[in-house]
């Protein structure tokens, strides 16, 4: 390994340890993902079957070896990112001189997109790495190992077969019919996913399927406009943008036919999605940092770009800063619900909650979503505790005829706990 590429990986390295070591705020989808690794070490008092398994099974294997440790995870995910970084290097070799692979891998490694999902227990960046080692694989004309790679990538997030689609369009494309069957008979490795779900749920693809539903029903009453994606576009490269734009007339080579079809494909999947989340732009995001390196590499006077790489790195820093500071001061109000209630809930008490998968993860206890009206909620699941957070997609109910009423005051949301003693005193106003 060359030591301008160890260099840039250990400098990440250290950046993610101590993010995962001192930063501790979790967001929602990380406690379901470690609730479902529960799952895997025998704990499942709060499952959400629907998600892709991979992840939680990754997690959980290692549990197994380690204990239950929310560090740990963090720090496997953090393990994907450095190992998506060198994979990326990898593939910025293959299309560029090696100065300026180096530039495009320190261009996503800067990113704050991507510096600020790469500790999370999220499935984005391990998905992110499988589609990456699948496109190197495939480029090196190894494509019933590049199939096999996608099907993982896909069964960490299911969004990896809009990857999978554009080698398809490829192979077709160019009328590459052998290493088509090549590559689809690496498509074998979803057999035990299939045969799971169809021996458990009667349907092979289950949990795709129900992924699907669930989120864009859920996201619908939230539907962003489309101009979104284009806003959340021009903030995540900022400053090389214009390097991006250069790169355009390059994008009719057949070395680029999976990369423009996977780009265009997957605008239109953010487009049509309800909600425009910045975070889904990771699943192409190297990709155009790899363009915006060739749109630099182009230039006749290539130093009229240091500035523009300087300012995208301070605004970069801004941004990860602004962002893990907000998350750290709006977290302290969650942190103390959590640990309230850790203490005093038994795996014999019910949570209901506006924020239940948290209780999941940290307690035994039984936890069910405000689903319903509340007095309905009380009277058939008998709840121990009521615990509700301001949020602006899930507003608290009001509640009357409490007894035992707790408010812990925070700077971004305030928390209310009810212990019940009486559920028949307790109702929606």
């Amino acid at each position: 390994m060359e030591k301008g590429i160890i260099y840039l990986l250990t400098g990440f390295g250290i950046i993610l340890l101590l993010f995962t070591l001192f930063h501790p705020p979790l967001l929602w989808d990380e406690v379901v993902f470690l609730s479902n690794a529960k799952a895997v070490i025998g704990e499942s008092n709060y499952v959400e079957n629907f998600r892709p398994p991979l992840l939680p099974l990754l997690i959980g294997s290692v549990w197994r070896i380690t204990g239950k440790d929310i560090i740990i995870a963090k720090l496997l995910v953090a393990s994907f990112s450095l190992f998506s970084l060198y994979m990326f290097y990898l593939i910025a070799k293959l299309y560029l001189r090696r100065q300026y692979a180096i530039l495009s891998t320190f261009l996503l490694a800067s990113s704050h997109l991507f510096l600020y999902w790469a500790f999370r227990v999220y499935t984005d960046i391990p998905h992110l790495f499988f589609i990456l080692f699948s496109f190197y694989l495939f480029r090196r004309k190894k494509y019933f190992l590049s199939g096999i790679a996608i099907c993982l990538g896909f069964l960490t997030r299911f969004t990896a077969a809009i990857f999978g689609f554009s080698m398809f369009l490829y192979f077709i494309f160019y009328r590459k019919f052998r290493e088509l069957r090549s590559f689809l008979a690496g498509f074998i490795i979803l057999v035990p996913w299939l045969t799971y779900n169809l021996i458990m749920y009667g349907n092979p693809i289950y949990d795709f399927y129900m992924d699907y539903v669930l989120s864009s029903s859920w996201s619908a009453p939230y539907r962003e406009p489309e101009i979104k994606v284009v806003e959340n576009l021009m903030n995540a490269m900022n400053f090389m943008l214009p390097f991006l734009l250069l790169s355009i007339p390059q994008l009719n080579k057949e070395e680029n036919f999976c990369i423009l079809s996977y780009l265009l494909l997957s605008i239109i999947f953010m487009l049509i999605m309800n909600l425009k989340d910045p975070r889904y732009l990771l699943m192409i995001l190297p990709f155009l940092y790899l363009l915006s390196s060739q749109g630099i590499s182009s230039l006749e006077q290539r130093k009229v770009a240091v500035p523009f790489i300087g300012l995208f790195i301070a605004f970069s820093t801004f941004q990860i800063i602004r962002a893990l500071e907000n998350e750290g001061k709006c977290w302290q109000s969650t942190w103390e619900a959590i640990v309230y209630i850790s203490d005093r809930a038994t795996e014999n008490d019910t949570i209901i909650s506006n924020f239940w998968p948290y209780f999941g993860f940290f307690t035994k206890s039984k936890v069910f979503s405000n689903y319903d009206e509340l007095g309905n909620l009380i009277r058939y699941h008998h709840p121990s505790f009521l615990v509700f957070r301001e949020d602006e997609r899930m507003p608290r109910p009001e509640v009357i005829g409490i007894v035992n009423e707790k408010v812990i005051e925070g700077i971004c949301s305030n928390v209310w706990i009810y212990e019940i003693e009486n559920s028949s005193l307790i109702y929606e106003a």
